[in-house]
């Protein structure tokens, strides 16, 4: 006597099988959108489809007083506010915790990785989104007003090679690896990438100190998208630190 399969049977062993499928965000699978990390700036989240995208590099740069550091300390303190852990890895020493805290950044949370040489800075990345439990690692190449010899110093940033390497270790990490440059670096290797421009500055203290608050107007347009997303272009006001 053959097997004798049921209408019943069926249906149980497709239960079965459907209930043992790991869960899929379906619209986020149709509209093809990684999972986003929020910025903390709604009208910048917006154009992004909802912040940067994790698992992937993003570039933001821009000339002095464009609002790079700026964006990334509200990035941070946006990404503590929903319980997220941050590491900032500091190639030129230029940080400052006095402007963090100013911006609602928590120290106490925050991982701090100075290195003297880029090639321990960028070692130090790699290691930071090989750890897990960080959701954004912020790679600050943003060297102070008085740096000389950029170029030379960051040769190695010119290689290929190194951003293909911190560009799978996000992927791994599932990380959102966010770039702060005086201009674009990773090139291709980075799936986003945010071009600003300041449009008018106005002093708000006196010009002391490693930072400098200001009140900036600035404009972000997306030179890069390789996450589904249309480009666009954002006006933001915003106090700025050097």
């Amino acid at each position: 006597m053959g097997l004798q399969v049921t209408a019943g049977s069926i249906m149980e062993r497709l239960h079965n099988i459907i209930s043992n499928v790991p869960e899929v965000n379906l619209a986020q699978t149709l509209s093809n959108q990684p999972p986003r990390l929020k910025l903390g700036l709604p009208e910048l989240d917006r154009i992004l489809g909802g912040g940067i995208p994790r698992g992937m590099i993003t570039e933001l740069y821009g000339p002095a007083g464009s609002g790079r550091t700026s964006i990334a300390l509200t990035a941070t303190a946006a990404a503590q506010a929903a319980g997220e852990f941050v590491a900032w890895v500091d190639a030129f020493d230029a940080f400052s915790p006095r402007a963090a805290q100013e911006a609602g950044v928590d120290p106490k949370t925050l991982l701090w990785v100075r290195h003297a040489s880029m090639c321990q800075v960028l070692r130090a990345t790699s290691l930071v989104l090989d750890t897990a439990g960080f959701s954004l690692a912020i790679l600050d190449l943003l060297p102070p007003a008085h740096e000389s010899g950029f170029k030379k110093k960051a040769a190695i940033l010119q290689r290929p090679s190194t951003w293909l390497r911190l560009k799978r270790a996000a992927e791994r990490s599932r990380a959102a690896l966010l770039l702060l440059a005086p201009y674009s670096l990773a090139g291709s290797f980075s799936s986003l990438a945010l071009a600003l421009a300041p449009l008018n500055t106005s002093w708000s203290g006196p010009m002391k100190g490693p930072a400098i608050m200001c009140r900036s107007n600035i404009t972000i347009s997306v030179s890069r998208n390789r996450t589904g997303r249309e480009g666009g272009e954002s006006h933001i006001s915003m106090d700025t630190a050097y």
